[in-house]
């Protein structure tokens, strides 16, 4: 029991410090954050494909903290380049660098730069492959709830109580938030949903499944080909 409390209060205060400091980057970086933003346009759909719940603007605005901060580390190379080739003895250290730790200190505002406008790309196709291997059961649990009169909306919510389903299960949230607190209907909850998935297989189970209903066609009969 308290290992249990201790993990949710390491939890708790990881996400503060979370909300904290991407509330700080956006705060002070968002000047950086929104060039970013305009430039890496792809950022936002990536972000609400891999499930990110972080507001873009703020995301770029941390990768424009992480941006400045490594240009200031890699400004610190050019005294002690200066040193290596013109006055080695000065500082002996310096002399035994490698000129390859000096591109690699000059190059780290470049990499920083990609490294963050790839980790919502690598956690997007990530989420993909997880949701591939999930969507086989999940569509032979809609269908056999279909045929038993149970519509695949309800179904779909109960995936959210499904352990051995983490994806399918964030996907469910995500409906039912739609749903239950913006007020859509189920139909275009689930529209809205399977447009930001990563996984062309899902995707189209929930948008067959909204065009059948939309078009009076039937269900169980589209579900269960």
């Amino acid at each position: 029991m308290l290992k249990r409390e201790e993990k949710a209060h390491v939890r708790s205060s990881f996400a503060s410090f979370y909300e904290s400091f991407v509330g700080f980057c956006q705060g002070y970086f968002s000047w950086i954050g929104r060039p970013l933003l305009r430039i890496f346009k792809s950022i936002k759909d990536d972000l609400e494909a891999a499930n990110i719940r972080i507001y873009p603007e703020a995301y770029t605005s941390v990768v424009g903290f992480f941006l400045l901060l490594s240009f200031i580390i890699s400004l610190s190379g050019v005294p002690l380049i200066l040193i290596k080739m013109y006055s080695p003895k000065t500082l002996m250290f310096v002399e035994a660098l490698p000129y390859q730790t000096f591109i690699l200190l000059f190059s780290l505002p470049v990499i920083t730069l990609i490294v963050g406008i790839m980790i919502p790309k690598f956690l997007l196709y990530n989420r993909a492959s997880n949701l591939d291997a999930e969507v086989p059961y999940a569509a032979a649990y809609i269908s056999a709830m279909s045929t038993g009169g149970i519509s695949p909306y309800v179904s779909i919510q109960r995936l959210k109580k499904v352990d051995l389903l983490p994806q399918l299960s964030k996907s469910a949230e995500r409906i039912s938030v739609d749903v239950q607190i913006m007020g859509m209907d189920p139909v275009t909850a689930i529209e809205r949903s399977a447009k930001a998935l990563p996984s062309a297989e899902y995707r189209d189970l929930l948008l067959g499944y909204a065009s059948t209903l939309r078009t009076g066609g039937d269900v169980v009969h589209f579900l269960l080909r």
